[in-house]
């Protein structure tokens, strides 16, 4: 089965939030089993962690912006856990503000999650909570 189109996952999401809200839960608390992910592994999980060193490095390298915390993430949770965890979370994490502020959220975890083939491995609401908070921002790609 191939995974779905961006179109087709939008649609899922926007399923999803609506019979939260219909069975008065927070999406939090509802699981959507139609929705379950591949997993990324081999050579995939590698060029993801590149992608996610990359966000690293190349802030530092263009912008003179290190994020510390983001690489002691990666050295503590690895590159999967770490996207779920500033992706998904609530709100704008301090390394998203501060892209923002340079102009660079195109280097934001966020954004990357978003593309092709990336965004086929995430849960739909960690990839809504990341459109939201670039939507926030005015980011599209």
């Amino acid at each position: 089965m191939d995974a779905p189109t961006e179109a087709q996952q939008l649609a899922l999401e926007n399923i999803y939030e609506a019979a939260c809200r219909w069975l008065g839960r927070r999406s939090n608390e509802v699981r959507l089993e139609t929705a379950t992910r591949p997993e990324m592994s081999g050579d995939l999980l590698q060029h993801f962690g590149e992608e996610m060193w990359r966000l690293y490095r190349e802030p530092a390298k263009r912008l003179g912006y290190n994020a510390t915390y983001f690489r002691e993430l990666l050295e503590d949770r690895g590159p999967v856990e770490t996207a779920v965890f500033l992706a998904g979370a609530p709100g704008h994490h301090e390394g998203l503000t501060t892209l923002y502020e340079l102009g660079a959220l195109n280097l934001s975890v966020e954004a990357l999650i978003l593309r092709d083939p990336w965004c086929h491995y995430f849960e739909p609401k960690t990839l809504a909570a990341a459109r939201k908070k670039l939507a926030a921002l005015g980011y599209s790609e």
